[in-house]
């Protein structure tokens, strides 16, 4: 167990950095303030000393249903939202589409150039001091050899809309749970709040240099006609260049200044460190013209091609549409879909990239793929396009790195059972809108499933994507998308299924499995079990069945509406898959009465969650009695069966202890159903990195080790328990101590949080309200916030043995310079470290004099001591 003192790392603080101001994440405000007047520490988007800030997030750790150990933290609140009078009725906005970068960069361990992090471990501290909102924190020096990068957008009042970006960086040597982050205010749509805007925006993508790509229209915007953003423009950012004394608003004036703008680049990206610049300039004939509508952009990684690219499609007038990227010139190209993948008549859904190779040309390094119809009566989507693109995303042979996934007409999980069918669960649509699939004009039937998770704002708004690619160790490559399953095809439909499709290069030897399903409107979904062979636990369960039996929901972001269930899902290095989608947990004799039905007299009687009679107290499935929330879930891929089995992540209602703001937080709600079509806020594949932990590959890792994730973001509604009065019975937070079955600990907590009346119980938001004016819980002190929610490092990449003085080079850069130093000034004084890490030079566990002399004696050189 780490034990570290301070004492070298103050002074190492005040020779090597200066203070900056930063975001408190993982904090809670001094002060809630009142219904209608929210106060907490959200930052406020228009206040120029918020637009970049920098701060410390160490992550709680987080046991899977099976046991499988990661960390959990919020990483970025929303910002605070306020209205002309500078009054704001919550303490966030509302959040819209997110992502993480598919790619890590690396470099040998260093200090942050910009100064320290802020850092904090107790309630009410943080860095947001308007108006008396925080106590001021200490600092910390970042030493870091690992960065990512992540992306969401926000909005609050009637049309304030705001991108928000940051990096993520930690050490993989040395305490990978402490997070160094960066946040930054990457676009705003006006000058001032609620005075009107000129832009409103779809996220897009990111890498981890910090290239940040969204797109933007002007749709509902009030704001000066003649500063409004015409048509639709794709914008790229380069945030580690950001002007951060300045507002970076998006308007036509801005827009045309900065493309035109000569700063001596003749690429025209102005990537120097201007403040924006737009892809795609709206220029009549210069194809992809601002008339032509834009997906919201995927990316090509800098640190894959050397160069930032975009990596979109558009609706050009024409169908299909075009294929866009832009790459070392600077400057949009376009490829026809036709003529990239003959056969296809339209797309639907954002592209997918993935640096993966699925073609066996010379050109070919990478693979792009969409949701695509292959007929002009197709009511549904059955294909999906895969095609090959070079290190910037152009394709890299049009018409021949090319293959269409077929779905097939029948696809079964060969792992679970379906109780009610007393077999395998299948879909099958043979016969059933067949002609739909065969290509043969009809359009009056629907097949019996489809490609979906498209409709609604997904186009404009995000998700990015609604396809995943991926490879499993062997090179075998994967394909997974959601369908949904119905006679008619509806947009809220919440009978869905995730199909996976493993083929050869060139798309060969194409074959199906299903890796979740719910079996709407049937009572049973796909198990989730407690472990490889282990017991069932709960399932898979329809967004209908969990609106109707979940109470908290009701008052929540996660009910509402009927679908879909399912979210858009994303693979890890190994071909495990992480998606969000409502569970059903049981509890049997573990149930609590956390719902008194006196205290709800008839109202008891209309939620069939509430219960006091105990004959089926020990019923296991027991709806009365059962957990029905929303879960973010792992797919664990049998390689050999080529089937999933399921593992509970994390799950609305958990609580976890905040080690930042030593404040416990739930989970309040996770979006799934955006009410008419999937939320735009849902989880989408760009919320999963697909790389492995720290960018190493797992050493005879078996399929479940949770290293084969790099990390993932999920946007969450989580309440604070800052008046302190909540209780729980949460276990210990040392995990040395803390059995892996126990059910608090895990997303198997054996207690629920419904609401109570007046505000007194357990986690809730004052700012809820019955409606205009007549708050939920007048009485609550608590603080609810959106928040982007991070999971992943736990464990660090360890040496294999310890060779004293042979790893003086900490960092590692083959030189024993600033960086090695820092690391023995940083750790000085800690004791009972795994030997060689962490700044221990002789191989003893203990950071002290001895390493800090053994590196002052090699410095400068790049030999051991």
């Amino acid at each position: 167990m780490r034990k570290q003192v301070m004492r070298m790392s103050a002074m190492s603080l005040a020779v090597l950095c200066g203070s900056t101001a930063a975001l408190a994440q993982d904090s809670t405000g001094l002060n809630d303030g009142a219904y209608g007047a929210a106060l907490g520490d959200g930052v406020r988007p228009h206040a120029i000393s918020e637009q970049c800030n920098q701060y410390v997030v160490d992550l709680a750790p987080l046991a899977g249903s099976w046991g499988t150990m990661w960390g959990i933290a919020p990483i970025a609140k929303s910002s605070q939202f306020v209205d002309a009078g500078g009054n704001s009725q919550f303490f966030s906005g509302l959040t819209s589409s997110q992502f993480l970068s598919s790619d890590m960069v690396f470099a040998g361990i260093k200090a942050e150039a910009g100064g320290a992090y802020e850092v904090w471990s107790a309630a009410g501290d943080g860095v947001n001091h308007e108006d008396g909102r925080n106590s001021v924190p200490s600092s910390a020096l970042a030493l870091y050899d690992r960065q990512m990068s992540y992306v969401f957008s926000e909005f609050g009042n009637t049309e304030d809309d705001t991108i928000v970006s940051g990096f993520i960086r930690w050490n993989s040597l040395d305490n990978p749970g402490r997070l160094y982050v960066t946040r930054v205010n990457t676009a705003i749509s006006g000058e001032a709040p609620a005075t009107g805007t000129f832009s409103t925006y779809g996220v897009g993508s990111c890498d981890a240099s910090g290239n940040v790509y969204f797109r933007a229209d002007n749709f509902g915007r009030t704001g000066d006609i003649t500063r409004q953003i015409g048509s639709q423009w794709v914008y790229r950012v380069d945030m580690a260049n950001r002007n951060c004394a300045t507002l970076n608003v998006i308007d036509k004036t801005n827009a045309i200044t900065s493309w035109f703008a000569g700063d001596g680049d003749p690429d025209g990206w102005h990537d120097e460190a201007v403040t924006f610049a737009p892809v795609f300039p709206p220029i009549a004939g210069n194809p992809p013209s601002g008339n032509d509508t834009h997906l919201v952009p995927n990316c090509v990684p800098a640190s894959f091609a050397g160069v930032p690219s975009v990596f979109t499609s558009n609706f050009a007038g024409t169908t299909p549409g075009e294929f866009v990227y832009d790459g070392s010139a600077g400057a949009a190209s376009v490829a026809a879909q036709g003529t990239v993948v003959p056969g296809i008549f339209d797309t639907r859904g954002s592209c997918e990239w993935t640096r993966h190779d699925m073609f066996s040309s010379a050109g070919s390094v990478a693979t792009g793929g969409i949701i695509s119809k292959v007929n002009a009566n197709d009511a549904s989507a059955t294909r999906i396009a895969i095609w090959g693109v070079d290190a910037v995303g152009a394709p890299s042979a049009p018409g021949a790195d090319f293959s269409m996934l077929n779905l097939p007409l029948t696809v079964s999980d060969p792992c679970d059972v379906d109780p009610t069918l007393g077999g395998n669960f299948q879909l099958n649509r043979a016969g059933v809108g067949g002609a739909d699939y065969d290509g043969t004009p009809d359009g009056t039937l629907f097949p019996a499933f489809f490609y979906d998770n498209y409709h609604g704002a997904a186009a404009f708004r995000g998700v990015t994507s609604q396809v995943a690619l991926g490879q499993d160790d062997q090179g075998n490559n994967l394909c997974a998308a959601v369908v949904y399953y119905s006679a008619v095809r509806d947009d809220d439909q919440p009978g869905n299924a995730l199909v996976v499709t493993k083929f050869g290069q060139n798309g060969a030897s194409q074959t199906h499995t299903l890796a979740a399903w719910n079996n709407y409107p049937d009572i049973h979904g796909k198990p989730i079990y407690d472990g490889i062979g282990g017991n069932q636990i709960g399932e898979l369960c329809s967004f209908e069945d969990m609106s109707a039996n979940n109470l908290r929901a009701l008052g929540s972001r996660s009910g509402g509406g009927i679908g879909p269930s399912m979210t858009p899902a994303g693979f890890d290095s190994y071909g495990n898959l992480y998606f969000v989608s409502p569970v059903q947990i049981y509890r049997g004799a573990n149930a609590d009465n956390d719902i008194d039905a006196a205290l709800f007299g008839s109202v008891a009687d209309l939620f069939p969650m509430i219960d006091t009679n105990a004959d089926n107290m020990t019923d296991s499935p027991n709806p009365e009695r059962d957990l029905w929330e929303i879960g973010l879930v792992r797919a664990v891929y049998d390689q050999a069966a080529f089937c999933y089995r399921l593992e509970l992540v994390a799950r609305t209602g958990q609580v976890f202890h905040g080690k930042n703001s030593d404040t416990d937080y739930m989970i309040d709600s996770i979006q799934v159903s955006g009410g008419t079509s999937l939320a735009a806020s849902a989880f989408g594949s760009g919320n999963v990195n697909e790389m492995p932990m720290h960018g190493v590959a797992p050493v005879a890792a078996t399929a479940d080790d949770a290293r084969h994730l790099g990390g993932l973001v999920v946007m969450a509604d989580i309440i604070y328990n800052a008046d302190g009065t909540d209780t729980h019975g949460f276990p210990p937070v040392d995990v040395a101590t803390l059995p892996l079955d126990s059910a608090e600990w895990t997303a198997l907590g054996a207690k629920d949080f419904p609401e109570s009346v007046g505000g007194s119980g357990a986690f809730e938001d004052p700012t809820a309200s019955f409606g205009v004016g007549v708050p939920l819980h007048p009485d609550s002190n608590d603080q609810a916030y959106s928040a982007l929610l991070f999971v992943g490092n736990q464990e660090g990449i360890q040496p294999a043995v310890c060779t004293p003085c042979a790893n003086v080079d900490g960092s590692p850069d083959q030189s024993v310079s600033l960086g090695d130093l820092n690391i023995v000034l940083f750790n000085f004084g800690s004791s009972g470290n795994t030997p060689g890490t962490m700044g221990d030079t002789d191989c003893d566990g203990d950071t002290d004099l001895a390493d800090l002399n053994n590196v002052l004696f090699s410095f400068g050189s790049n030999v051991g001591c």
